[in-house]
């Protein structure tokens, strides 16, 4: 319990810094995000299919275990977590639950873009808010 409590506080970290109640979820800057809005991540974004996998994962790179962080997101993961998001992609938001983000990919030119990727295109993965970046209008596909 101690774990998860203390992973959930670096994800505070790593992702928005405001704390109240009726907040607005903010991207990397500070702009602000919502559901079924089109994003990109940072290039050393990571993120997996499912929260407690991620927060395991901050855990792991909180205490310095990169092996055990690179084995829990990189590709040996079967496509359950991914450690460095592919550049050019764009994922929609489908859910916010502070601070972490749920990302996917909702568009047919989205899809086809992550075909050839690790990822898995019709998957849905959760992120630190603070790896998303708001993609502006004259870059969305």
């Amino acid at each position: 319990m101690k774990g998860l409590l203390v992973g959930l506080a670096t994800l505070l970290v790593l992702g928005c810094s405001d704390s109240g109640a009726d907040r607005v979820t903010v991207d990397h800057n500070g702009l602000p995000i919502q559901p079924d809005q089109v994003v990109t991540l940072a290039g050393n974004a990571f993120g997996c299919k499912f929260k407690s996998d991620l927060i395991a994962a901050v855990e792991q790179y909180r205490k310095g275990e990169y092996s055990a962080w690179a084995r829990t997101t990189g590709s040996g993961a079967g496509g359950e977590c991914f450690n460095s998001a592919k550049a050019g992609l764009y994922w929609t938001i489908y859910e916010i639950d502070y601070p972490l983000v749920s990302v996917g990919f909702a568009t047919v030119e989205q899809y086809e873009a992550a075909k050839d990727t690790e990822l898995d295109p019709r998957g849905v993965y959760w992120v630190p808010s603070g790896f998303v970046y708001a993609a502006k209008e004259t870059e969305k596909p």
